[in-house]
């Protein structure tokens, strides 16, 4: 078992809060500005970036805190001619 390192918390969405990914702003889509495990869509980004910022916040939060997320969606792999 992988416990949080010191400083993280337990609470859902705790550990998002605190690197400053709420209200991470990337043009057409971003986190939430008061939810920060909401990611955005303000228009114009596609599924590839959202699902990208959702890797970065994954990656940045384990590396900062030893703690995996788990997307709480199911991602689909783009289909041809749709």
């Amino acid at each position: 078992i992988t416990l949080p390192k010191e400083g993280s918390s337990s609470r859902r969405g705790g550990s998002s809060t605190r690197p400053g990914w709420k209200g991470h702003d990337r043009d057409t889509h971003g986190v939430h500005d008061r939810q920060a495990l909401v990611l955005v869509n303000r228009g114009g980004a596609s599924g590839a970036d959202i699902l990208q910022l959702s890797c970065d916040i994954q990656n940045d939060i384990e590396a900062r805190f030893g703690v995996r997320l788990e997307r709480e969606v199911n991602v689909l792999p783009q289909q041809e001619g749709g």
